[in-house]
């Protein structure tokens, strides 16, 4: 059988994987709330659950997401609202023992002089260094293979909040109604056109045309940073044909609630 070889690289923000044997210990986020001229330090604990010692990478990235799925990691310090260039890493080279954990801190301090308001953040990369794993896919009875192999990273957000300044705004900039593998999905995509980002509990409410409720719908719940935009989706297959009301509602769990309303009509 011959086999062909294909090279590919996945950025994964997930907590581990079985093949590296590395996970981030404590989570995906550092969160912090400082004032200008204030230091601020960050532990990155990471677990290997292997039977091999594993060289891993760390190094800062911008980070910035779109609610048409786009992702964009770019050099550290260019994006207007990067905190990256206020840290350091104590070593971008780290060795995690087997069936052991390792640390590096990540330290820094707010600039004193600059107009600084609301949210800042960045992201730490965290790649397992090695051989990646490679997964044979089709082939057999004589006919060719393709292996796959794939590189996994880890994403880390680094969020540094100004005090209590700054607050968000979000904008609902485009809706439709879609059918998704025999559901009908209402999405909605949300920016955050603030300066300070969220992380709010989003449903809708449907109601009749004569009024009547008819049902709480649910999204997963997102961060929104600053100039960032996310898609919302509301499973709505259980709801009749018919028209409706739909009320949208942004709720952070704090001073900061958005709303939205409009008229939804549901075919077949």
């Amino acid at each position: 059988m011959r086999t062909i070889w294909i090279a590919a690289l996945f950025t994964l923000i997930i907590a581990g994987a079985a093949h590296t044997n590395i996970a981030v210990v404590g989570g995906l986020s550092r969160i912090s709330s400082a004032q200008p001229g204030e230091e601020i330090e960050h532990e990155i604990v990471l677990r290997n659950s292997g039977g091999a010692d594993v060289l891993v990478h760390i190094y800062p990235t911008d980070y910035m997401f779109f609610a048409d799925g786009r992702s964009v990691y770019g050099e550290p310090g260019t994006t207007e609202r990067s905190n990256a260039a206020w840290f350091t890493l104590s070593s971008e080279w780290i060795t995690v023992p087997a069936r052991s954990e390792a640390a590096v801190y990540y330290r820094g301090r707010l600039p004193v002089g600059e107009p600084l308001s609301g949210t800042y953040w960045s992201m730490l990369m965290v790649e397992p260094v090695g051989a990646p794993d490679a997964q044979q896919v089709g082939g057999g009875d004589g006919r060719p293979g393709i292996s796959v192999a794939t590189q996994v990273r880890f994403g880390i957000q680094i969020i540094t909040d100004v005090g209590e300044t700054g607050a968000p705004d979000l904008r609902l900039f485009d809706r439709r109604l879609v059918a998704d593998d025999g559901a009908r999905v209402l999405e909605i995509d949300v920016e955050n056109t603030g300066d300070r980002w969220v992380y709010p509990l989003t449903w809708v409410e449907i109601y009749d045309g004569a009024g009547g409720f008819v049902g709480r719908f649910e999204s997963s719940r997102k961060r929104i940073f600053p100039g960032c935009s996310v898609r919302h989706e509301f499973d709505l297959s259980e709801v009749p044909r018919g028209k409706y009301t739909a009320l949208v509602i942004i709720d952070n769990t704090d001073e900061y609630v958005f709303g939205a309303q409009y008229t939804l009509e549901i075919g077949s």
